[in-house]
C-alpha cells in the first residue's frame, strides 16, 4: 500500500515537472531570453519577429525594453545621407536616435521622427551579423 502512495506521488511530481518544463518553454520567446541574458542574438530576434515597419518607439521598448536617447553620432547621419539607396527615408532635422548596447560592446542605433522608427526593416535586423558595430537600414 505504501510502495502504491509513493509511486503515485513520484508520478504526480513528474508530471507537474513535465507541465512546468512545457510552460517554460512555451514562454520561451526571443524578448524573454533577451531579457535574461542581454545578448544581441536574442535582441535581433525579439525586435525583427515583433517589430514591424515604421512602428513606434513605445512598441520597440515594450519589446526590449528602453533604450538610451543618444545624439546621432555624426558618422551616422552622413551614411543615412550619403546613401539613399539603402536608408529612404532619408535624415530631417529633428531625428533622434535611441541605442542599445551590448556585452559584446556592439552598439544598435534607431532612428526616430515624431515618436516612429524610420529608416528600419525588420528582415535586415534579423540578418544582421552579430557583432561590431551596425547600422540599421
Amino acid at each position: 500500500m505504501q510502495y502504491r502512495r509513493r509511486w503515485t506521488i513520484r508520478r504526480s511530481l513528474a508530471v507537474l515537472a513535465l507541465g512546468l518544463g512545457a510552460g517554460v518553454l512555451i514562454s520561451w520567446t526571443p524578448s524573454w531570453v533577451y531579457g535574461l541574458t542581454g545578448g544581441q542574438w536574442a535582441f535581433n530576434r525579439a525586435v525583427s519577429w515583433a517589430v514591424p515597419r515604421e512602428a513606434s518607439l513605445a512598441q520597440l521598448e515594450a519589446v526590449v525594453g528602453p533604450g538610451r536617447p543618444v545624439l546621432t553620432p555624426p558618422w551616422l547621419r552622413q551614411t543615412v545621407l550619403r546613401e539613399p539607396s539603402l536608408y529612404p527615408d532619408g535624415w530631417r532635422v529633428g531625428d533622434t536616435s535611441v541605442s542599445y548596447s551590448f556585452p559584446d560592446k556592439s552598439v544598435w542605433y534607431f532612428q526616430i521622427r515624431d515618436g516612429r522608427l524610420v529608416n528600419y526593416d525588420p528582415s535586415v535586423m534579423a540578418g544582421q551579423p552579430q557583432e561590431h558595430f551596425t547600422i540599421l537600414r
